[in-house]
């Protein structure tokens, strides 16, 4: 007997790029066995919960986002590290991969998810038919929710509002790259560095003032103000039972909170001050005193660049020690994240 429920889930689709114009039967079945010894190595119980191939198509789902994003990473670097045309291919097969965060519909028979559905699922599906091929496309959602943050082994290349297929409507959506085979030397597929001098960059060691340092911190607050609207807008859209709300106190001073069916789940502030010095500070709560903070980010330098540094107050598992600001809004959006959990 099968049952019905609602999730929230990972879900990724695939296809081969030609596969359609493939005409030699044991041309099919080589593409289709690759992608069966994919499954068999690198998928596993843990890392998902249905799988499932038509012809050259695949769906993967996953409770967590993370997963999903080695999954995908493995699964296009299957494809491109194959020799085709030693299999007997005129030209290299490639993928192209879509992902997406959302609520769906599942079926389970004993326990198992034997189908999914729903208008999210046809969403993500509508991704990947507009990915180049080779390529692996995110949405916004799915970026939100992962806790991989840039550089540390995937880069998100921002991609803007993209009309999805069959005039599904609009979605933001980036490209994923794994970020250890960006050299060129490594991965054909990146561009190629531009020639310059065998001398390489000169570094010339300079000192900045506090009104750069000033300037730094007030873009990096503009910047962790714009990823947690995006996450607010994500959390509300994938989960009806959700309502996520940002308030701005003041110029330098926003407010999240979090309520799941009417009951508050998660709350923080973050803002520009402290007691250390100006700094972006993060707390798990709402308060008028700006003194009360779970973190506070400072601005430093080396002589040759500006950066984030936590004063380490508790707070050991953010992240690199010396933080850029175009990645600090997705750190502590992880962090907030994570006390929806408790």
């Amino acid at each position: 007997m099968s049952t019905e429920r609602s999730l929230l889930a990972s879900i990724l689709f695939a296809d081969v790029r030609g596969f359609s114009r493939l005409r030699r039967d044991e041309l099919i079945a080589k593409v289709q066995g690759h992608i069966e010894e994919f499954r068999t190595r690198h998928l596993t119980p843990q890392n998902n919960f249905h799988y499932r191939t038509w012809g050259d198509g695949i769906i993967v789902c996953s409770y967590d986002p993370d997963d999903l994003l080695e999954i995908s990473l493995h699964l296009n670097e299957w494809f491109y590290n194959t020799n085709w045309q030693r299999k007997g291919f005129d030209q290299p097969l490639e993928l192209r991969i879509g992902m997406h965060v959302a609520k769906i519909g599942v079926i389970e028979e004993a326990g198992l998810v034997v189908d999914i559905f729903g208008s999210s699922v046809a969403t993500a599906a509508r991704i990947e038919p507009i990915v180049e091929p080779g390529r692996i496309y995110c949405s916004a959602a799915f970026k939100t929710m992962v806790s991989a943050h840039e550089g540390s082994y995937v880069k998100f290349v921002d991609l803007g509002a993209r009309l999805l297929a069959k005039e599904f409507g609009e979605l933001h959506l980036y490209q994923v790259e794994n970020a250890r085979l960006l050299s060129p030397a490594v991965n054909s597929r990146a561009s190629p560095a531009a020639h310059g001098s065998s001398l390489g960059a000169i570094k010339i060691r300079k000192e900045f003032t506090q009104l750069e340092k000033e300037a730094y911190l007030e873009d990096t607050y503009k910047k962790a103000l714009t990823h947690f609207q995006s996450l607010m807008e994500a959390l509300q859209r994938q989960d009806t039972d959700v309502v996520a709300r940002l308030a701005k106190v003041r110029e330098d001073k926003f407010t999240c909170q979090v309520f799941v069916r009417g009951a508050k789940r998660s709350e923080c502030q973050i803002w520009l001050g402290g007691s250390f010095g100006k700094g972006l500070c993060y707390y798990e709560g709402i308060t008028e005193n700006d003194n009360s903070m779970n973190e506070a980010f400072h601005c430093e330098s080396d002589g040759f660049r500006l950066f984030l540094k936590g004063f380490g107050m508790g707070f050991s598992s953010i992240g690199p020690s010396e933080v850029a600001s175009d990645i600090i809004g997705e750190i502590l959006g992880q962090r907030f994240l994570k006390t929806l959990e408790r």
